[in-house]
């Protein structure tokens, strides 16, 4: 066989393999277990919010959905590993805002939020809450703000980590107030709630749900919730609208994608399987309980979603320089 015929045969089987590929039988889906990989370790609301979700999914699917916890990189471990896993919808990702801040973040990522993912629904929010500690519990936001404004040394805020939602948040309060803010990661939020009961930290943005222990236990005190509406576990705060300080919402979502490439059947049964589960009132009240709330946006409302996030901290991250590698 000369090298001409060996090219057709060659070329005659790839396109075999594509087109079985893409005609793949889909009636059955699923017909075994799927994996829900989540970026953060056990215990966080991440983890909380897919581990809910794959409960109720479970039941509505008949096959087991298992969560898989692969941290590290901000994520972009979990994240590279489905960009790269079977388009089949046997393997999903639990995102993040990270999936909308690291492209920016981090120079040399080894696959593409934007382009590697297909959105299948928005889960889950959960507002960001603006706390302080004891020596501060008696202050307004306006009067945090008066003084983070007037103080040449600046006031010290914590975070979960160098460009994570807690840290974006702090710089943007900062662009909208004219703050003086001095950024202090650390290696998770629980550690930065811990020095900031113990008075080591200024304030906090942080997810409601990962300090809420801390405000029914009097250890730190919320000034405003950065929401458009008030919550039910802390009705008497305001929201920072309330508090006098316009056009500042933030918090993190929790998003479920596959990746690309999955077959369009397949996204609609994991879409509709999806929205089905978020529209159980007790999975709403399990999320409600922590501070969570349900989105439950279709596909590309999701998609939509995505792409102005991607843009909205995209240009906080460049007018500060955030750089993580």
């Amino acid at each position: 066989m000369n090298w001409l015929k060996r090219f057709y045969v060659v070329f005659g089987a790839i396109a075999l393999v594509w087109h079985t590929m893409a005609n793949a039988d889909t009636s059955n889906y699923p017909d075994r277990s799927i994996t829900m990989v989540v970026l953060f370790g056990a215990g966080g609301t991440s983890d909380t919010v897919s581990r809910l979700m794959a409960e109720s999914m479970e039941d509505i699917l008949g096959q087991p959905v298992v969560v898989e916890n692969r941290p590290g990189a901000g994520g972009n471990i979990g994240s590279s590993h489905v960009a790269r896993a079977k388009a089949d919808g046997y393997t999903l990702l639990s995102g993040t805002p990270g999936l909308t801040t690291n492209a920016a973040l981090y120079k040399n990522l080894n696959y593409d939020p934007a382009n590697d993912f297909s959105p299948i629904t928005l889960m889950a929010s959960a507002p960001n809450v603006i706390v302080v500690g004891p020596s501060r519990q008696s202050q307004s936001l306006s009067d945090l703000i008066q003084d983070g404004q007037e103080s040449d040394e600046g006031l010290n805020y914590g975070s979960a980590g160098a460009g994570t939602s807690s840290h974006l948040a702090g710089e943007l309060l900062r662009e909208i107030t004219g703050m003086n803010l001095e950024h202090v990661p650390y290696k998770g939020g629980a550690a930065a709630l811990t020095d900031l009961a113990s008075d080591r930290l200024d304030l906090m943005i942080i997810p409601l749900p990962e300090a809420i222990s801390l405000i029914r236990a009097g250890n730190i005190t919320p000034l405003a919730l950065a929401s458009t509406e008030r919550s039910s576990l802390i009705p008497d705060v305001p929201t920072t609208q309330e508090a006098g300080l316009e056009d500042y919402v933030a918090g993190s979502w929790y998003g479920l994608l596959a990746p690309k490439g999955v077959p369009d059947e397949v996204i609609d049964i994991l879409e509709k399987a999806s929205l089905n589960a978020l529209g159980s009132e007790k999975l709403k009240d399990r999320f409600e309980a922590q501070g969570i709330q349900i989105m439950a946006s279709d596909a590309q409302s999701f998609e939509d979603f995505m792409q102005q996030e991607t843009k909205r901290w995209g240009d906080i991250i460049e007018k500060n320089n955030i750089r993580l590698d």
